[in-house]
């Protein structure tokens, strides 16, 4: 109920993607069912180990991604504070 709460506040002050919020919102709801029905045949623990390998790839994916849209910097100063960072 927060959440619609929430969401009621902002939607007068921003712009909402609705097309992704209804996509993350349906998709959220599968989730929790298969995590229901799977929990009837997985011990919950494994199911949270799992879960948090599957964020932590997602979290390397992102990570990898937002990687190759900056523009790489390979001056020597930068490679400087590179080293003395790693060395501290």
């Amino acid at each position: 109920m927060a959440g619609f709460a929430n969401l009621a506040g902002y939607l007068g002050r921003v712009d909402l993607d609705w097309h992704l919020t209804v996509n993350f919102t349906f998709l959220a709801g599968i989730g929790t069912v298969i995590g229901a029905y799977l929990v009837q045949y997985i011990h919950p623990k494994h199911l949270q180990k799992g879960f948090g390998y599957f964020l932590l790839g997602i979290a390397v994916l992102v990570l990898w991604q937002n990687q190759k849209l900056q523009k790489p910097r390979t001056d020597s100063k930068t490679h400087a504070v590179a080293i003395a960072i790693l060395l501290d």
